[in-house]
């Protein structure tokens, strides 16, 4: 229950940089969000076996930066492929086969199959979201049945504006769900401290409606579990609240209109009351604001993953020489090479580059421009 529908804009917390699998239901919101909510379309992505096989759609593609949907697509591979061998039983190769070929766009482009095709960081699962095409007419697939309530197009800007409204109304803030345990501990964790804070439960959450509210179409039934499952899956809230947090997790601490980094089980309640931040917030009683971008949302920055030195960078920060490397390899050798009465152990050796002789820890040799797996 820790796993917010959807993900978010540039994180810096090591925490986040942890691959996950990626979440049908994260990658809809994601996509929800990236087509301004329905008032802009995806674009088609389509999947087979080889290159003699027929091209089958399978789907819709969206990404933070239009001009990256290549790139969307290969971030999403595992997912639609999985969803590409449920629709259509041509493309069920069996285990252990060769991944299908995907392929975006009218005409069909291909997409490059990624080198990593098992996962995705959390924080670039944030720039690509894929909506499914449902398994037939009636729609019963999970992408149908958990954006049906909201296909109608919404505001960004306004459920941005909303947002903003609520975190303004007190110092600190914490947005979850009802059902997550991580959410009510960390609840319980600032009750214990004794920190007046609100809750803003998303999973409760409908335009225009109450957010604090246990009785909210609940009555036990089947069927109020599921409308509250879809509310929490879909809701534009979570989606936007998440492209601010930066990750796909709640609880999302908000303390005087900044986003609480770090342990993203408690939405770093546990640090922040031990360090004393969050009493210092909550008896500041200087104005305060949303510390993101006013509505309406700005393009997301995409950032990308170099190959060379495996930083991550966006084109904004690229230059000739971002990229410092190595381009020799880590070697150990014995302090005294005359030496080899014992064999030395790891903590025995001096380690250095082979193409400079410096140390282990030496900033590279070589300065470059960054390249990434999208890069010729």
């Amino acid at each position: 229950m820790r796993s917010l529908a959807l993900l978010a804009c540039v994180l810096g917390s090591a925490a986040l940089d942890a691959c996950i699998n990626p979440c049908p239901r994260r990658q809809l919101m994601t996509y929800v969000a990236h087509t301004q909510g329905g008032l802009t379309k995806g674009v088609d992505v389509a999947a087979r076996v080889d290159a003699d096989d027929d091209w089958r759609v399978v789907g819709k593609v969206a990404a933070a930066d239009a001009t990256k949907l290549s790139r969307a697509a290969a971030l999403q591979h595992r997912l639609i492929e999985e969803h590409a061998r449920r629709l259509h039983k041509v493309l069920r190769t069996g285990p252990g086969g060769p991944p299908l070929e995907l392929g975006i766009g009218d005409p069909i482009t291909a997409v490059p199959t990624p080198q990593k095709r098992d996962f995705v960081e959390a924080a670039a699962m944030t720039e690509a979201g894929f909506a499914g095409t449902p398994k037939n007419e009636k729609g019963s697939d999970v992408y149908a049945n958990f954006r049906a309530p909201y296909d109608a197009p919404y505001d960004r800007g306004a459920v941005r504006a909303e947002i903003d409204a609520i975190v303004r109304e007190a110092p600190l803030v914490l947005f979850g769900w009802s059902t997550c345990w991580f959410c009510t501990d960390a609840e319980r964790q600032l009750k214990d401290a004794n920190l007046p804070y609100r809750s803003v439960y998303m999973d409760l959450w409908k335009p225009g409606g109450p957010y604090h509210d246990h009785a909210v179409g609940d009555d036990g039934s089947l069927a109020a579990k599921r409308a509250k499952n879809i509310r929490k899956a879909t809701n534009p809230l979570q989606a936007e609240l998440s492209l601010l947090a930066g990750r796909c997790t709640v609880p999302v601490v908000v303390v005087r209109g900044k986003v609480l980094d770090g342990d993203e089980q408690h939405g770093s309640v546990v640090e922040a009351i031990a360090s004393g931040e969050l009493a210092r917030a909550v008896s500041d009683s200087s104005p305060w604001a949303p510390a993101w971008p006013a509505s309406p949302p700005p393009p997301l920055k995409v950032m990308k993953r170099c190959r060379v030195c495996r930083g991550r960078y966006s084109d904004d920060e690229n230059h000739a020489a971002a990229c410092r490397h190595h381009p020799g390899a880590l070697r150990g050798e014995s302090a005294r090479k005359g030496d080899w009465e014992a064999t030395p152990s790891d903590d025995d050796l001096v380690w250095t580059y082979s193409c400079c002789g410096g140390a282990a820890d030496a900033p590279g040799c070589v300065a470059d421009r960054h390249r990434s797996y999208d890069d010729d």
